[in-house]
């Protein structure tokens, strides 16, 4: 277990990761691992609509802003406010605010307006689905979301997320409706890319 160094408890691997440990995850070293703009590249086009679950303080969803344009928009969703907030304050100043919808979701659902179904072009849950306390309502929430051939992209870190779990979780978006097309890594972490049917 890791120290929380917000509340000085011990973490699990499950605990969602604290803000005041923001910096773990968007920094230097990580830009140069995970390439969040090859990821973009790959995956957003130009007027998209995407979902970006478990922004945090928006280390991938820089680079999803950019990669829509204009023409469209970031949804960028998380349970904790002081992540929203640190994303403001890192992408107001690059002007990239205007193309992204902040939200807060509630602990047990993504809980965006249904005005919102069918829309999205492209979700993304970059290692957050092992913080979720009910991913197999996360994926239903996704699939509605997710516009009729809109694509899925999932990774978690194999350090917290052995195996067959990553295999369960991945049947459980299945029985959402999202059909698996690529099973890879990441980098260095499980990945898969899964179809709106």
């Amino acid at each position: 277990m890791v120290p929380d160094q917000t509340h000085g408890k011990p973490r699990t691997p499950h605990d969602v990761h604290p803000p005041s440990r923001s910096g773990e995850l968007d920094n230097r070293l990580r830009r140069f691992i995970y390439r969040p703009d090859l990821l973009a590249e790959r995956y957003v086009r130009r007027g998209d609509c995407v979902l970006d679950v478990g922004c945090g303080p928006g280390f991938f969803t820089r680079e999803f802003v950019k990669a829509v344009g204009d023409g469209g928009e970031v949804i960028a969703a998380d349970l904790q406010e002081e992540m929203l907030g640190l994303l403001r304050s890192k992408l107001e100043p690059e002007g990239l605010m205007p193309r992204i919808r902040t939200h807060r979701c509630r602990p047990d659902s993504i809980g965006l307006s249904p005005d919102l179904n069918g829309t999205v072009n492209v979700a993304f849950a970059l290692f957050v689905v092992h913080e979720v306390p009910d991913p197999a309502r996360l994926f239903r929430e996704i699939s509605t979301l997710l516009a009729p051939g809109g694509i899925f992209f999932y990774s978690e870190p194999p350090v917290l997320v052995p195996g067959k779990e990553f295999s369960d979780t991945l049947a459980m978006a299945e029985e959402a409706g999202l059909r698996l097309e690529e099973r890879s890594w990441y980098f260095v972490n499980r990945a898969a890319v899964l179809r709106k049917e």
